[in-house]
């Protein structure tokens, strides 16, 4: 398997993260709400904390977004925060074309008082290096 030959330096959750083809991610927002939805797999009244994540495609060829991988983890230990599904949030999927953006929301429970302290990789292909965002979360 080829190694991932382009990179993005990681880059503060306010500052998008860029590689030298043209691609770039960035997250346009964050919000911080308590998960009120009950039934089977539902972790209700954990802190959810949900990212808008934009995909710029300005390199020159079409890049699919059907196997992107998204994690997070926080505080001193990097634990690895769960992966919340509901309502509004979506896998990326499909592809992006040239000069195109698309846009997805992901959702993870961090605590509230570990949103000083957050580490989100994006991987997307195996070209690129996994997109990665270090620092502090401003949630509103």
């Amino acid at each position: 398997m080829p190694k991932a030959a382009i990179t993005a330096a990681s880059t503060p959750f306010n500052k998008p993260a860029r590689y030298p083809d043209g691609i770039a991610l960035q997250i346009l927002g964050v919000t911080q709400r308590t998960i009120t939805e009950t039934g089977p797999g539902a972790m209700t009244g954990k802190p959810k904390t949900t990212f808008t994540v934009k995909f710029t495609n300005d390199s020159h060829r079409v890049i699919q977004l059907n196997q992107v991988v998204v994690s997070v983890s926080y505080g001193p230990s990097h634990a690895l925060a769960a992966p919340v599904y509901d309502g509004g949030v979506n896998d990326f999927a499909g592809s992006v074309a040239p000069g195109k953006a698309v846009q997805t929301q992901y959702a993870f429970s961090i605590p509230t008082a570990s949103l000083s302290n957050v580490r989100m990789s994006v991987d997307f292909d195996g070209l690129h290096t996994a997109a990665t965002f270090v620092g502090h979360v401003s949630a509103s």
